[in-house]
Parts: structure tokens; sequence; C-alpha cells
């Protein structure tokens, strides 16, 4: 878990850091860029919408995470 930049003792949970996940672009095998971030919050759970850009070809994916709702 990496910390804030202001704030050295309060730590980014893994499923909180935003580009932690970025897919390589399957025409130059270059990281892709986050251009867009899209999430609902719903009773049954979160769907997190995530739209990439490759900076070198101009490819474009988007990847949608779906989390449940787990009461404890």
């Amino acid at each position: 878990m990496t910390s804030t930049f202001l704030h050295g003792d309060n730590a980014i949970p893994a499923d909180e850091m935003i580009d932690a996940d970025a897919p390589t672009c399957e025409n130059c095998d270059q990281r892709m860029w986050l251009c867009r971030v899209e999430t609902k919050v719903r009773a049954e759970g979160t769907t997190s919408r995530k739209e990439y850009e490759c900076k070198i070809c101009g490819d474009s994916r988007t990847v949608v995470l779906q989390r449940d709702l787990q009461l404890t």
C-alpha cells in the first residue's frame, strides 16, 4: 500500500488506486492512460467503468468491474 502525498500516515488501499491496473495496448505494447472513471453505487454493489487510451497509437479500451455488496 502506498501513502497519500500530503498525509504520509494515511495509506491508500489497493482497490482505491485508480491506475494500478492499467492495461497494455494490444497494438504497440505500451501502458495505456486512464482517461475516464465512472462509478455507480447501488444496493447490490458497485460498478466501475474505466476508459483507457493509448497515447502512442490512439487505441482505446473500456474495462468494467462489478463488485457485489458484502454485508458482514
